[in-house]
């Protein structure tokens, strides 16, 4: 166990798997006091199980961050069970698959009630305390596709994108109350819904649809969930006390190349 985050209290939100699992595991290993939140109610024990039995404190809080009652009260009860909010983690998020031709309204609209309005409440609501105590680390995991788009996934690049900016307004109207907002944009991240994509990608012989995939990679290989979780950590820091306002591009440097790893048709 560290102490990077010593009596800190941190939520973290799409903390069942991925990125949100890993983070919340890494928070809690720093000394941070960490409540997980996931629609998975599963998942969620498995990571506050996880937690409590490297000694940390963890608390679980099932809920959809799209629903802005459902996040007011689970900040409020961190609030008054733990007496402060000190980091905000929002991995939350949905994303459907198609041409934007070819999608209906709830497909449009199901990626921003999640990944950019549930963004917007859990925010809103850790602000309320943050002020109060004149301090607080908030970040928000986009992606690569916040910075460059891709066929079939418009919707989750828009929502991510939004979500810069959502992060750029908020550390200009409360950097002066001491709260840092920044934006992490990871890129392929091996979570089980990449992996699970590119699965069923075609291969061709004597390589499956993993190792052409990875072989299109500036570093040759997929990030892994932790990797983001140590830039997390970062920011939650106090290492990080002049960060504001900053996006954090982790992806191997797809995002510097002209083209974005691609598999035979």
């Amino acid at each position: 166990m560290g102490d990077r985050l010593a009596k800190k209290t941190a939520l973290v939100t799409g903390g069942a798997s991925g990125i949100g699992r890993a983070s919340a595991i890494r928070f809690a290993s720093e000394g941070a006091r960490v409540a997980v939140n996931d629609i998975n109610a599963a998942g969620l024990d498995e990571v506050v199980s996880t937690i409590r039995g490297q000694g940390g404190e963890a608390i679980a809080f099932p809920g959809d961050v799209s629903n802005s009652s459902v996040v007011d009260e689970i900040v409020e009860t961190i609030a008054r069970r733990w007496g402060r909010l000190d980091i905000l983690l929002n991995c939350a998020f949905f994303m459907t698959i198609g041409l934007i031709g070819d999608l209906t309204d709830e497909d449009w609209r199901s990626n921003y009630t999640v990944t950019l309005d549930g963004t917007f409440f859990t925010i809103r609501a850790a602000l309320r305390h943050m002020r109060s105590q004149h301090g607080g680390s908030i970040i928000n995991i986009s992606s690569g596709g916040g910075v460059r788009q891709e066929v079939t996934i418009g919707p989750y690049c828009a929502a991510k994108r939004a979500i810069l900016s959502l992060t750029e307004t908020v550390a200009i109207e409360y950097g002066r109350d001491g709260i840092r907002c920044n934006a992490i944009c990871p890129g392929p991240i091996a979570t089980p819904p990449l992996l699970a994509f590119v699965a069923q990608m075609p291969g061709r012989p004597g390589k499956n649809s993993a190792d052409i995939y990875n072989d299109q990679l500036p570093m040759g290989r997929m990030g892994q969930p932790e990797e983001m979780a140590n830039v997390a950590l970062f920011l939650a820091s106090d290492e990080a006390s002049y960060v504001n306002g900053a996006t954090i591009v982790a992806d191997s440097g797809v995002a510097v190349r002209a083209a974005s790893p691609k598999f035979d048709q």
